[in-house]
């Protein structure tokens, strides 16, 4: 009882209202990142959930196969991430490498979206490596930039915000994909196709 008597007092003492850390983290440290972190996440989730199922129900991929054709986006990220961190370590700048990532990105998305009409397999995982490579420069250099521009007190409320504006994109970005996505046709079965139902009966 008495420490808690003493931390509202000290608490009341400082005079900074509960929302004011939050609010001077996003007005100093970056509502363009938030915002672009928003946006970069809604996308790398969208894509994560809808391409396996567009190859499966486009191309007659299976869920194996359609899930192994993400692994080019997944290296594109690995070899993207850890090429932009050297470069940032031996440099210090970080401003070009977002700038970078999100024209990449901007052209895996025209990518796919013009070969959807005729898709192929080798085509998205080309457009999904891409996209990889463009993601990698993006998310964790913002994140780096988060961190070098935020004070050291306010540092964990800095990446609370971050890491709560990237689970809100991806959550928005795969529900409006799901929303907008026509639903999938329903596969009909060998034994399905072969059965027929009975001819009725002739009048008497």
């Amino acid at each position: 009882m008495a420490l808690a008597l003493a931390g509202r007092s000290s608490y009341a003492s400082a005079g900074a209202g509960p929302d004011r850390p939050v609010r001077a983290a996003l007005d100093a440290h970056g509502r363009g990142r938030e915002r672009d972190l928003f946006l970069t996440t809604a996308a790398l989730f969208a894509i994560t959930v809808f391409v396996p199922l567009f190859l499966q129900t486009t191309t007659g991929a299976t869920p194996t196969l359609a899930g192994l054709l993400l692994v080019p986006m997944m290296l594109g990220i690995t070899v993207s991430t850890n090429l932009a961190g050297r470069a940032i370590s031996r440099s210090g700048r970080y401003r070009r490498y977002p700038i970078a990532g999100l024209a990449l990105m901007s052209i895996a998305l025209g990518g796919l979206a013009l070969i959807a009409s005729n898709p192929s397999r080798v085509a998205t995982g080309g457009m999904l490596a891409v996209f990889g490579l463009g993601f990698g420069m993006v998310g964790q250099v913002l994140i780096t930039a988060v961190q070098n521009s935020a004070p050291r007190r306010e540092l964990g409320i800095a990446m609370a915000t971050t890491s709560f504006f990237r689970g809100l994109g991806g959550a928005i970005g795969a529900a409006v994909l799901g929303r907008s996505s026509p639903p999938p046709r329903a596969a009909r079965s060998p034994a399905a196709a072969c059965t027929r139902s009975p001819a009725p009966p002739a009048p008497i």
